[in-house]
């Protein structure tokens, strides 16, 4: 890892998916405690893999046409944004809130994805990109 460009994009990557990845477990373990509800969770979690599916042709677009490393900063601060309101679940009667948030940070993450690939080949030299 000599290339610090390279190194800078795998932390920041791999920092953001780490995030990405607790969330997605942690949201419905969140839920069910909150509510103690099979269904809740459930809904919780599929609102957690719909906007992979709805954004995903439209993230690609995205990290073709704007300058990727803005993309993903932008992203990444957008996120932080989004996770706040979860500091004012206190109950059941939020619910409403923390599926809003999961399924914003869901669709915040896979537009960062994308981004993040595409900007690979631009860090490192062709004989090093795979």
């Amino acid at each position: 890892m000599a290339n610090p460009d390279f190194r800078r994009l795998w932390t920041a990557g791999f920092v953001s998916e780490t995030g990405d990845w607790i969330f997605m477990i942690a949201m419905p373990v969140f839920v069910y405690q909150l509510t103690g509800s099979v269904t809740a969770t459930a809904t919780n979690f599929i609102l957690e893999l719909l906007p992979g599916l709805l954004l995903s042709p439209v993230a690609g677009v995205l990290a073709d046409r704007w300058d990727r490393r803005r993309l993903m900063i932008g992203v990444s601060l957008l996120q932080v944004l989004v996770l706040l309101p979860l500091l004012a679940v206190d109950g059941p009667g939020q619910l409403y809130l923390v599926n809003l948030v999961t399924c914003a940070q869901a669709a915040l993450a896979t537009i960062f994805q994308p981004a993040k690939y595409a900007l690979l080949p631009s860090v490192v030299a062709p004989e090093d990109v795979a």
